[in-house]
């Protein structure tokens, strides 16, 4: 096999980013230590794909195992409840760990035809984008708590819980004429939500 081959090949089995030391505000041992957790995580965890980062002078090589994406429109309503309640259940054993994703969306939960997994860690929650620092987080998804203290905390992933739930919801139900992150449930709500684990949050949509 041809090193071009086999470049290709590595390219299919894993998604590959890499991070300028330059570019993370933290300190480069918490960036190692919150790496070297996910590693392990990734690891322990079936629903987190397999994780690897390499740490070079300048940069981190971030390699996160590939995992096709299955349509969940395939599910029935009842399929869909069970990975949903599943993949909240895992979540909630994530939790105990006081691992914090920061960027819990449609895009970065993938159904792989069994289970959904949960994708794309960071290496600093924090990162500079032309001169300025900005969270990974999306302005929409944080916890007003979150957005006050400008960190990114266990109660960022579980409003991004909260909307990924809801978007799925919308789409299997079309109970709403646009879907939005303007969610009034969610103002009035917010506080009592934040004291729920994810499975009872999950139960907001599916009793």
């Amino acid at each position: 096999m041809t090193k071009m081959m086999t470049n290709v090949k590595n390219k299919l089995r894993y998604k590959i980013k890499e991070y300028l030391f330059c570019e993370l505000p933290d300190n480069k041992e918490a960036i190692i230590k919150r790496c070297t957790l996910i590693e392990m995580l990734s690891i322990q965890f079936d629903f987190l794909p397999e994780t690897k980062y390499i740490f070079l002078k300048d940069r981190i090589i971030y390699k996160q195992k590939y995992i096709e994406k299955i349509p969940i429109n395939r599910l029935s309503p009842i399929e869909n409840e069970f990975h949903i309640k599943e993949f909240a259940c895992n979540l909630d054993k994530l939790s105990k760990t006081n691992f914090v994703h920061g960027d819990i969306n449609l895009s970065n939960v993938i159904f792989n035809g069994s289970r959904f997994n949960l994708i794309d860690f960071e290496p600093a929650l924090f990162q500079i984008k032309n001169g300025k620092t900005i969270l990974k987080s999306g302005v929409n998804i944080r916890s007003t708590n979150d957005k006050l203290s400008k960190k990114i905390t266990n109660e960022t992933d579980k409003i991004g819980f909260y909307f990924f739930i809801k978007k799925i919801y919308f789409d299997l139900n079309k109970s709403y004429d646009k879907f939005e992150y303007n969610d009034t449930y969610l103002l009035d709500n917010e506080q009592s939500i934040l004291k729920k684990n994810y499975l009872e949050i999950s139960k907001i949509f599916f009793k």
